[in-house]
C-alpha cells in the first residue's frame, strides 16, 4: 500500500507546527502580541493577543482586537515609537524596555523583544515581553520560566527543553532518566490521579489539556505548577504525541492573592461608602428626634426652680442629649474624613462625663474603677472625639469580659516620655503627654490578633455581634491628634490600652457659661416640618419668645397657606427633607411671591449645602437640628433684623 503523499506529509507537519505554536502562544507566561506594523507603514492594529496579555492589561481579547498598540502605551512612550520602528525595519528585530498601560490606568514595566514578520500584505510584528526593569548592566534576554516537553506515546520517550532546572528541579544531565514514571513519582500523591485522568481524557479526545498540580523538587518541597498540553494525532486519528509546557504557578497564586486583596479592599471601600450614606440618613432622622428631646427638655428646665432635684436630673439629661448630638456629628466626621473644631481641654473631665453614661449602660457584673488625676494637664483636641475615644475603649473592654463580669479600670495621668521609650514606639516623641489607660480583666489577646485589631472590619466576635470599626476609629482619632496607642495583652490575662496624647502647657479652664440673654420678637412665623415632635417644639418655644406661629406638616400645605395670605407672614422656617415638596422648592416658590421675606432652613440634613443654591431659594441662613430655644431665637432675630439688601450669611 502506497505511503502518504508528500503533500499530505507536509500538511500534517504544518498542522503540527501550527498546533505547537498555538499551544506555546496560549500557555506562555509572557505577554505575546501580534501587531500590524504601526504608522506610517500600517495601522498598528492588534491582530492577536494571548491570555497573559489580557490578564496584565485588564482587557478581554475581543477588546484588544479593536485597539491599536498605541492605546497600550503611555503618552511619553509614544514619542519613542518612531525611532524604535526605524530600527526594527533596519534590523528585523530589536530588544527594548517599555511600559504597558493597563485598563485601570496603571503602568507595568516590561522587557520586550519585537521581531518583524514578512507578510503578503502589511508586515506584522511579533511582540514578546516579560515583566521587569532592565538590570543596571543593560537589557538582557531571559528565557521563559517553562519546561517544554514532547512525549512519544509509541516509544514512551520524553524530549525535554527549556527551564527544566528551575521548574522541575532537574538538571540537564538528569533529564535522560527523567521519564514518565519519574515524572509521575514527583507529582503530589493527592494530585496524581487527577493529573493522569486529565491526560487520559485528552488522549481519548485528541484535544488540549490544562491541569494544575504540585510537583516535588529535590529539596523535598512541593511547588505549584501549571501543565499545558495538546495531543497530536497519528495518521489513523488516534493519539500519537503530547506536546506541552510546565511552568511555575507561584506567580499565578500571588496574582490571585493580590486580586483577592484588591477585591477585599474594594469591598471594604464600598462598605465604608455605604456606611457614609447610611449614617447620613440615620443622622437626619436622629437629629429630628433630638429636636424634641433637647428642645422640650430645655423648655421644661425654664419652668423649674434651679435648685430642685428634677431640674438637676433634667440638666443631666440635656447634657447627655447634647453629647448624643455630638456623637452623631462625629460618626459623620469619620465617614467623610472631615475636620472638626478643636480646643484646649482637660481630658479627665471628658473621661468622668463618659464614665457617668457608661455606668448606666453596662451590666451590674462589670465594675468600673476610676483613677483620674484631676491635676493632669490639657490636650488640644475635639471634645466629642475624646468622648468617643473613651466610650469605644470601654465598650471594647466590656465585650472582652465574660458573662460573669469583671473590671474595667480607667486612668488619666501626666507622663514624660523619655528617648528610650520613644525609640521603642516610633509614633511617640520624647516629651510631655497626657496618658489615658483602659485596662480590663478579660480574656486577653494573642500577638496574632493584636496585629490586626486596628484594621477596619476586623473582629473576633460572632457575625452580627460587632462591626470591627470601634478600635480602627479609636486609632484614627489618636493618630489624627498626634498621639499613639500602646497595647499590652496576653491570652487569659486581660488587655491594657495606653493612649498618649501630646500635653500642652496652657488651657482655658472650663466654666459654666452664663445664661444667654434670650432674643424675643413679635413677628408672625410660618413653621414647616413633617415631624410632629419638631412642630410641637415650635408651638411651645416660639410663643414664649413672643412670636405668633403657624405650623404646617408639608411643603404643599405651607405653600397653599402662603398663597392665600402672602402678606401675613414675616418669616418662613422650613425643613428640607419632606414628602412631595422639599424645603428648597417651597423656599423658591415663596421667594418668587415675596423676594424680601427672610427664610430659614431648619434641617437635620447633614450634607453641606452650596451657598448659590441657598441664595437662589432666598434662604438667608441654615440652622442645623437639634437646637435649644435661645439658639433658635437668635437665628430668627438675625434673619428678621438683617438689612433687606444684605447677602446670604
Amino acid at each position: 500500500m502506497a505511503g502518504p503523499s508528500k503533500e499530505a506529509q507536509l500538511l500534517r507537519e504544518l498542522h503540527a507546527s501550527s498546533e505547537r505554536f498555538q499551544m506555546l502562544f496560549e500557555s506562555s507566561s509572557d505577554l505575546v502580541c501580534l501587531v500590524e506594523l504601526p504608522p506610517p507603514h500600517g495601522s498598528g492594529r492588534i491582530l492577536d493577543a494571548n491570555p497573559t496579555t489580557c490578564r496584565w492589561t485588564g482587557y478581554s481579547r475581543a477588546q484588544l482586537l479593536q485597539m491599536q498598540i498605541k492605546d497600550l502605551l503611555p503618552a511619553e512612550r509614544l514619542l519613542k515609537l518612531p525611532g524604535r520602528l526605524e530600527k526594527l525595519l533596519k534590523r528585523g528585530h530589536i530588544k527594548f524596555e517599555m511600559r504597558l498601560l493597563t485598563r485601570q490606568g496603571s503602568q507595568i514595566p516590561l522587557l520586550a523583544h519585537a521581531r518583524l514578520l514578512p507578510s503578503a500584505d502589511t508586515p506584522q510584528v511579533l511582540l514578546v515581553a516579560q515583566r521587569g526593569e532592565a538590570p543596571a548592566g543593560g537589557l538582557t534576554a531571559a528565557g521563559p520560566e517553562q519546561a517544554m516537553y514532547e512525549c512519544d506515546f509509541s516509544t514512551g520517550t520524553i524530549a525535554w527543553s527549556g527551564a527544566t532546572d528551575t521548574v522541575l528541579g532537574v538538571s540537564n544531565h538528569e533529564l535522560e532518566s527523567f521519564d514518565q514514571q519519574a515524572w509521575q513519582d514527583q507529582i503530589h500523591p493527592e494530585d496524581r490521579e487527577r493529573v493522569q485522568a486529565s491526560r487520559r481524557q485528552a488522549a481519548v479526545d485528541v484535544s488540549k489539556y490544562h491541569v494544575e498540580y504540585r510537583l516535588r523538587h529535590p529539596d523535598g518541597q512541593f511547588r505549584p505548577v501549571e501543565d499545558f498540553g495538546i495531543i497530536l494525532p497519528a495518521e489513523n486519528g488516534t493519539a500519537s504525541r503530547a506536546l506541552g509546557a510546565i511552568r511555575d504557578a507561584s506567580h499565578k497564586r500571588e496574582d490571585e492573592a493580590r486580586r483577592r486583596q484588591e477585591q477585599q479592599q474594594q469591598e471594604k471601600t464600598g462598605r465604608l461608602e455605604s456606611l457614609g450614606v447610611l449614617s447620613s440618613g440615620i443622622a437626619h432622622d436622629f437629629n429630628n428626634i433630638l429636636v424634641g428631646i433637647i428642645g422640650l427638655t430645655d423648655l421644661s428646665l425654664r419652668e423649674l426652680p434651679q435648685d430642685s432635684e428634677v431640674h438637676a436630673d433634667l440638666r443631666e439629661a440635656l447634657q447627655a442629649a447634647h453629647r448624643a448630638k455630638e456623637l452623631v456629628e462625629q460618626i459623620l466626621t469619620f465617614t467623610r474624613h472631615a475636620e472638626e473644631a478643636r480646643a484646649p481641654l482637660y481630658l479627665h473631665l471628658i473621661v468622668r462625663e463618659a464614665l457617668k453614661l457608661l455606668r448606666a449602660s453596662l451590666p451590674s457584673t462589670i465594675s468600673i474603677i476610676e483613677r483620674v488625676d484631676v491635676q493632669s494637664g490639657t490636650v488640644h483636641a475635639s471634645a466629642s472625639q475624646m468622648h468617643q475615644l473613651v466610650m469605644n475603649y470601654c465598650a471594647n473592654a466590656a465585650q472582652a469580659l465574660s458573662s460573669a463580669g469583671g473590671t474595667i479600670e480607667v486612668r488619666v495621668d501626666d507622663v514624660e516620655v523619655d528617648h528610650d521609650y520613644a525609640a521603642q514606639h516610633p509614633k511617640l516623641h520624647a516629651g510631655p503627654y497626657v496618658r489615658l489607660s483602659v485596662i480590663d480583666s478579660g480574656h486577653g489577646m494573642s500577638e496574632e490578633i493584636q496585629a490586626h485589631i486596628f484594621e477596619p472590619f476586623f473582629t473576633t466576635r460572632e457575625p452580627g455581634k460587632g462591626t470591627g470599626m470601634g478600635l480602627p476609629l479609636v486609632h484614627g482619632i489618636v493618630s489624627d491628634h498626634g498621639g499613639a496607642v500602646v497595647v499590652e495583652s496576653k491570652p487569659g490575662l486581660g488587655a491594657a490600652f495606653y493612649t498618649y496624647l501630646p500635653r500642652i502647657h496652657s488651657a482655658v479652664a472650663p466654666q459654666s457659661p452664663a445664661p444667654p440673654e434670650q432674643a424675643h420678637g413679635t413677628e408672625r412665623v410660618l413653621f414647616v416640618d413633617d415631624e410632629e415632635t419638631v412642630r410641637l417644639f415650635a408651638r411651645k418655644a416660639l410663643p414664649r419668645l413672643g412670636y405668633e406661629v403657624t405650623t404646617s406638616k408639608s411643603g404643599a400645605e405651607a405653600l397653599s397657606l402662603f398663597q392665600n395670605q402672602p402678606g401675613r407672614y414675616d418669616l418662613l422656617i422650613t425643613d428640607q427633607i419632606m414628602p412631595s415638596m422639599t424645603g428648597d422648592k417651597l423656599a423658591k416658590a415663596v421667594h418668587h411671591l415675596r423676594p424680601e421675606l427672610p427664610i430659614l432652613l431648619f434641617t437635620g440634613l447633614t450634607e453641606k449645602i452650596k451657598e448659590d443654591f441657598l441664595a437662589e431659594a432666598g434662604i438667608v441662613e441654615v440652622l442645623m437640628k437639634p437646637v435649644v430655644m435661645h439658639e433658635l431665637g437668635e437665628a430668627m432675630r438675625r434673619a428678621l433684623d438683617r438689612p433687606k439688601s444684605a447677602q446670604l450669611r
